[in-house]
């Protein structure tokens, strides 16, 4: 009996730490989890499953000091989460590939390219 007291102690004073199997399994799922959404989308801080990714075509603008994708043939202005990019494409045809926030018409840019790239 005194032997099996004597192995958390020895533990403790050495500083090993001896977790059990299950809190082990029960912590490595939620790891794994998070590192798709991670990867899916590294030029921006915001995880965007590539899956809603979309095509958008139009005629970067400038309005009200922020760049912006006008649309022509839907009539629709759609603001640009990356400004640094879309200050590249002022004044041309492109295509912007990124997920649409509908609430708020604002597109989360993965690329741009100028429409003649196709």
């Amino acid at each position: 009996m005194k032997k099996l007291l004597l192995l958390p102690a020895l533990a403790i004073a050495t500083g090993l730490v001896v977790f059990p199997p299950k809190v082990i399994a029960q912590t490595a799922p939620s790891q794994t989890q998070q590192a798709p959404d991670l990867q899916a989308n590294p030029q921006t801080s915001t995880p965007v499953a590539a899956e809603n990714a979309q095509a958008f075509t139009g005629q970067i603008v400038r309005s009200q000091g922020k760049f912006m994708l006008n649309d022509i043939d839907t009539k629709t202005s759609y603001r640009l989460d990356d400004q640094a990019k879309a200050g590249d494409y002022q004044g041309k045809q492109v295509r912007v590939i990124g997920t649409l926030d509908n609430s708020s018409k604002l597109i989360h840019v993965h690329t741009i390219e100028t429409a003649g790239d196709q």
